[in-house]
C-alpha cells in the first residue's frame, strides 16, 4: 500500500492545503490536476493602448468561439518549419502561453475605451535566458492582430522564434486548445506553460501549469521557474515527459511526508 493509500481523508486534505500553499509561493505546479484553479478579479493601472478599441481580444481568447472565428486562416501542419532528424535531437522546444502566462489584457472604462496590457515580472529576462537553450514559441488562442501587437512590444529583440495564434488551436466544442503534436516536432522533446491546463490537455505530461498572473508586481513565477527549466538543457533530458512525471511524483511525496518547501529538482 503506498502513502496516498494511507492517508485518511483529513491528513489527504491537510496535504492538499499544504500542497496549494507551497505552489502558491513557488507559482507554478507540475501537478495542477490535484489543484482547482483559482479565478481573480482585479483591476490593474494602464501600461499600453490598443488602437483598436472595437474588439477585446482578451475575452474573444477566453469564451466560447465566437462568429469570426469562421473567418480564421487556414493553416496547415506541422506549423513550424522542418528541421533534420539531428537537429531535432540537439535542440528543445518551448512553448508559452501569452495571456495571463506573459502578460494581462484589460479594458479602461470611460469615453475613449481602449484596451492596455501590463507585463509580468522577469518576462524580458525569461525570454532572453530561455532563447539560449529553447527554440521558443509562443501559441496563443488569441486573435493574430492582437497577439502580433503584445509580442512586438515585449520581444523586441526577436527572442521568440516562432508565433502561433487561434488559428492553430485546435477546436473542441466551444473552446480551443493546443495539440502540440500538430508543431512538428518530437513530443518527447517540447514543453507547454500555460497557466489553464485544459490547453495541453492532449499532452498533460508535456504541460507545466503556472498560475495565472494579472497585476502582482511582486510575483516570482518566471524566476521560479527558469531553473527547472535550464535543468532539462543541462541534464540533456532524453525524454521530457518522463522527467516532468518524476518530478511531479517526487514534489508530491515531498509534501506527503510534510516538508513545507520541497526540493525543484529533477534527480
Amino acid at each position: 500500500m503506498n502513502l496516498t493509500n494511507k492517508l485518511d481523508r483529513h491528513s489527504i486534505s491537510q496535504v492538499r492545503e499544504r500542497l496549494l500553499s507551497v505552489l502558491q509561493k513557488f507559482t507554478l505546479s507540475l501537478i495542477s490536476s490535484l489543484l482547482p484553479q483559482q479565478q481573480q478579479e482585479q483591476t490593474p493601472p494602464a501600461s499600453a493602448r490598443l488602437e483598436d478599441p472595437s474588439i477585446d481580444p482578451l475575452l474573444q481568447a477566453q469564451q466560447p468561439i465566437q462568429e469570426d472565428n469562421d473567418q480564421l486562416p487556414n493553416v496547415q501542419a506541422p506549423y513550424l518549419p522542418a528541421v533534420s532528424d539531428y537537429q531535432q535531437s540537439q535542440m528543445y522546444t518551448l512553448v508559452l502561453d501569452l495571456d495571463e502566462t506573459l502578460i494581462h489584457y484589460f479594458e479602461m472604462g470611460g469615453p475613449d475605451g481602449g484596451g492596455h496590457f501590463l507585463v509580468r515580472p522577469g518576462v524580458s529576462k525569461f525570454l532572453r535566458e530561455m532563447s539560449q537553450l529553447y527554440e521558443v514559441v509562443i501559441f496563443t488562442a488569441a486573435m493574430q492582430d492582437y497577439a502580433d501587437w503584445v509580442l512586438d512590444q515585449i520581444d523586441p529583440n526577436k527572442q521568440i522564434s516562432y508565433r502561433l495564434y487561434r488559428q492553430h488551436a485546435t477546436r473542441t466544442g466551444p473552446v480551443f486548445i493546443k495539440d502540440l503534436s500538430l508543431l512538428g516536432r518530437d513530443l518527447s522533446r517540447i514543453l507547454i506553460v500555460d497557466n489553464v491546463a485544459e490547453n495541453f490537455q492532449l499532452q498533460p505530461d508535456n504541460g507545466i501549469f503556472i498560475r495565472s498572473w494579472f497585476d502582482d508586481m511582486t510575483d516570482t513565477a518566471l524566476e521560479e521557474l527558469g531553473p527547472l527549466l535550464k535543468e532539462i538543457v543541462r541534464k540533456q533530458v532524453g525524454d521530457i515527459r518522463d522527467a516532468l512525471r518524476r518530478f511531479r511524483d517526487q514534489m508530491l511525496e515531498q509534501l506527503q511526508r510534510g516538508v513545507s518547501n520541497p526540493v525543484m529538482t529533477l534527480d
